[in-house]
């Protein structure tokens, strides 16, 4: 259903907002999103709930379908009923790793894209050792600004990204 890109742009507390997006039906409303059928739907895995449910929160405010999970089978389980298309997923947790639900996530849903966080330097072991068996994945580093989780976001789902102008840039 896409014409191409879409641009918009708004002012917000003296900083111009300027968005390149491809167009796919939705309804800009006051230079936002709103959501439907369309939103780009995300899984956020994190065993601490206040993170797992922030990161949830900014994504849904920005336009995505998001839910959150603290118990990664909690999230394979809902992946049978719809699959994201987005799985954002913190590293080092108790039960499966974050790697290791990304391998199952990406083995039975080939079409997710993965993001994986993590505040651990352990984590790049398990990072290693699942290169060393054919699996890559994008590492962010907590703490994560909403900046930058909403950049990445965007690369992965639409592979475009907001702009933002400062003042000084009129």
């Amino acid at each position: 259903m896409s014409n191409g890109p879409a641009a918009f742009s708004a002012l917000h507390q003296g900083c111009l907002l300027v968005a390149l997006l491809p167009f796919d039906g939705r309804v800009l409303e006051r230079g936002k999103c709103v959501l439907s059928d369309l939103a780009p739907s995300v899984f956020v895995v994190d065993d601490e709930p206040v993170i797992a449910s922030t990161l949830a929160a900014i994504l849904q405010g920005n336009g995505f379908s998001a839910k959150f999970f603290t118990c990664p089978l909690e999230a394979l389980t809902a992946a049978r009923s719809k699959a994201p298309d987005l799985l954002i997923s913190d590293v080092a947790m108790p039960g499966i790793s974050g790697v290791e639900l990304a391998i199952q996530m990406r083995a039975q849903y080939p079409r997710c894209k993965i993001l994986l966080f993590s505040g651990q330097a352990a984590t790049f072991d398990l990072l290693e050792h699942a290169r060393a068996q054919g699996h890559h994945f994008d590492l962010l580093l907590k703490p994560l600004p909403p900046t930058e989780l909403l950049f990445e976001v965007g690369k992965m789902v639409n592979g475009t990204v907001v702009v933002h102008a400062t003042n000084g840039g009129r």
